[in-house]
């Protein structure tokens, strides 16, 4: 093995089992190193080519056959559905939200009763002498 190289032995069995028998199919960064190493170890490199040759031809022989097209309509219905109904406990939060909030807001606007309401109801009614009552006749 010649020492000008940048590239192992291993590195290029390892490339070549990653990328195949042709060196077009592998990473820019490495053609240039891989091409030095066929010119430095021809028989080497030509026995891996090989062998990643052999593998890329048995993987090309296996065509996956399209899906068919009432699978993919089937998925993409069932898809569309879900994506635009509601969830089933939507009605129950907003009936349990909806409950919430009115009984914040009774609650609230009893609170914020102002006390010169009280004072203005017993001022109405302080005219009346301490003899008299609300049903009885002033005269």
């Amino acid at each position: 093995m010649s020492t000008d190289t940048s590239m192992t032995p291993d590195q290029f069995a390892e490339l070549a089992d990653a990328y195949g028998g042709t060196l077009e199919r592998w990473p820019s960064e490495v053609q240039a190193a891989a091409r030095m190493f066929c010119d430095a170890e021809p028989d080497f490199a030509q026995a891996c080519l090989e062998e990643a040759s052999a593998l890329d031809q048995l993987l090309d022989l296996d065509v996956a056959a399209p899906p068919a097209s009432a699978l993919f309509e089937t998925i993409t219905a069932s898809g569309l559905r879900r994506a635009y109904a509601p969830p089933r406990w939507a009605g129950i939060a907003a009936a349990i939200a909806l409950m919430f909030g009115a009984g914040a807001g009774w609650t609230g606007a009893q609170m914020n009763a102002q006390p010169e309401d009280d004072v203005m109801y017993a001022n109405a009614f302080s005219v009346l002498s301490e003899t008299q009552t609300l049903f009885e006749d002033a005269s």
